[in-house]
């Protein structure tokens, strides 16, 4: 399943059913930072399946205000599998921003406003494969991942199959270039 439409559309899948979706951000310490970002992902089950495993892309709006300003869509993800089927998925981790290069000072920047999985360019199968979107992802000087990660896998069987996910963000180190003015 995915809340982008068109994907849902070409995934050829007969069972894809809508899973309830709850995400909000926290900020404990009430600094205007978001500190952490939680995702409880709730899937009706039949009777007769089990899951061994999930694979999901979480798409961020990101933005750095301080010395330059930033706008991006970014993406994290989570995926695990078990010889066991499972009831939920809990994870723990760390978001963190990560750069290739260091960033300009000159201006602002808009570059990967775009979507990594933009319904309106979905015209078949081949354009919603997750390591296709992961390698945009990657390929980019700015990305965020998910570092530090504790999951745990729940064994056994019930109606629903969640996967809760508490991430948090830390303060990230950015690098910029440096320039030196003649006068």
């Amino acid at each position: 399943f995915s809340t982008v439409p068109e994907f849902n559309l070409v995934s050829g899948f007969s069972n894809v059913r809508v899973p309830q979706i709850q995400s909000f951000s926290d900020d404990p310490n009430v600094d205007g930072r978001t500190d952490f970002f939680n995702l409880t992902v709730t899937v009706p089950i039949l009777d007769n399946e089990k899951i061994y495993g999930i694979s999901a892309l979480i798409f961020y709006d990101v933005e750095l205000k301080n010395r330059m300003k930033l706008k991006m869509t970014a993406m994290t993800q989570i995926s695990h599998s078990s010889a066991l089927p499972g009831s939920k998925l809990s994870v723990f981790g760390d978001v963190r921003f990560k750069q290739l290069y260091p960033l300009s000072l000159k201006g602002s920047r808009a570059d990967y406003t775009s979507e990594l999985l933009d319904g309106s360019s979905i015209t078949s199968i081949e354009d919603t494969y997750f390591s296709d979107i992961i390698a945009q992802s990657f390929a980019r000087n700015e990305s965020l991942m998910i570092t530090d990660a504790m999951s745990h896998w729940r064994p056994g069987r019930e109606v629903q199959f969640t996967l809760d996910a508490r991430l948090r963000i830390p303060k990230s180190e950015i690098r910029y270039q440096n320039y030196l003015c003649a006068a």
